[in-house]
């Protein structure tokens, strides 16, 4: 019962949309947008080392680190399929210029094309499930999502299913997650 009640303060029950229901605010969005915050900032200061050993673009440094840290704190907030995927995107985009950022040594090469590759399919993944799930719903905000699975995912039970599977292989896939990662 605690565990309901600490959802409904933090998350359920004090939720409103924002920018037209692509967003949504809410405490647990805040607390988890505190702690993406100061997450980033601990990357920073860990990499101080690094960033002293390899010197030749410090600017570019914490500017992508930063730029990764205003799609993630978007993606928080996502409230739909597709502002998720693109704060997904974009993260991703700076991922791979983090990866590439010692060009000079050859597996960072290897690793920001291997990397780009395998996410370009994953983007393929996410946009074909989360197309199903709109074509069987007609909408692609989470709530309504969630009110068609309980009212009639029952009837387009395999087709949902495999959209839900693309859709959260290709998020699994494209943030090198378990079960997805390689």
């Amino acid at each position: 019962m605690s565990g309901l009640l600490l959802y409904q303060l933090l998350i359920g029950v004090l939720t409103s949309p924002a920018l037209q229901g692509y967003f949504s605010v809410s405490r647990g969005a805040d607390l988890l947008k505190l702690l993406t915050g100061v997450s980033t900032l601990l990357v920073l200061v860990a990499s101080g080392k690094y960033l002293k050993e390899h010197y030749q673009h410090t600017l570019e440094y914490p500017t992508m680190v930063a730029l990764a840290l205003w799609f993630m704190l978007f993606l928080v907030q996502a409230n739909h399929l597709i502002s998720a995927f693109l704060c997904i995107v974009g993260f991703s985009l700076n991922l791979y210029v983090l990866i590439l950022y010692d060009i000079a040594v050859r597996p960072s090469r290897e690793a920001g094309l291997k990397y780009y590759y395998l996410s370009t399919l994953s983007s393929g993944l996410v946009l074909y499930g989360a197309f199903l799930l709109y074509a069987l719903s007609g909408s692609g905000e989470f709530g309504e999502l969630y009110t068609f699975f309980l009212r009639d995912g029952i009837r387009y039970s395999e087709l949902a299913r495999a959209a839900v599977m693309l859709t959260i292989f290709g998020v699994f896939f494209k943030l090198s997650a378990v079960p997805a990662h390689l």
